[in-house]
């Protein structure tokens, strides 16, 4: 039997496609929940260290892929702009993250049926923040 020890952790990236035309991953997801978090396309960008232009073309990408709309953004004014998730949008984002998690549940308590005697804990990363200055 193959040694890999008890301390693997197993965590999973599914990709969705609409006709062959890629749409949402994890990435995606980790910017629209910080976008809703902080009401800012630009912030949540800027925390995951994507620029700002290649957010908009991901989140643009993604709404022509579904045919929705995904994301409110406001242009910037006096009371400044910002960004919210449209109703389809938080379902998406929530719906994802729970399939996500169900995924990497039954793929780690596959591991251990394929591999008996090992354990690979199932983790969920969340967004990949810039570390504060």
């Amino acid at each position: 039997m193959a040694n890999f020890g008890n301390d693997l952790e197993l965590a999973l990236n599914a990709k969705l496609y609409n006709g062959g035309h890629f749409v949402y991953s994890s990435e995606l997801a980790a910017l629209l929940q910080l976008c809703e978090e902080h009401q800012s396309l630009h912030k949540a960008a800027r925390m995951l260290q994507v620029s700002y232009r290649r957010a908009l073309q991901m989140v643009r990408s993604a709404e022509e892929g579904f045919g929705q709309q995904i994301l409110y953004k406001a242009i910037g004014g006096l009371g400044g702009g910002g960004s919210c998730l449209t109703e389809f949008g938080l379902k998406l984002t929530r719906g994802y993250a729970q399939m996500e998690r169900d995924l990497t549940t039954f793929a780690a308590q596959r591991w251990q049926e394929i591999f008996p005697g090992t354990r690979a804990r199932a983790i969920f990363p969340g967004p990949k923040q810039k570390d504060p200055l």
